[in-house]
């Protein structure tokens, strides 16, 4: 069940990667802010990925993996309204 709900989380992640420039030209953005949003995307990945190797090793797999799928449910769901 793990396995398959970490497949679903990053085929998402990387669908989303190559899809955001569209997704930002079709809400009016021209190419100054489609590489804005783009760099944005990217930049935060980077920054968080350290504090989440760190967790990983003191807080355990599990808690760093529940709290992530509850993040991006949250975000979900708020992107639903």
């Amino acid at each position: 069940m793990i396995f398959l709900t970490n497949f679903f989380v990053f085929l998402s992640f990387q669908m989303t990667s190559p899809t955001l420039p569209l997704i930002v030209k079709q809400l009016g953005g021209n190419e100054r802010y489609i590489g804005l949003v783009a760099e944005n995307f990217l930049f935060s990945a980077l920054i968080v990925c350290p504090f989440t190797g760190q967790a990983l090793e003191t807080k355990g797999r599990r808690f760093v993996f529940l709290f992530g799928l509850a993040f991006l449910a949250l975000e979900i769901g708020l992107n639903l309204r």
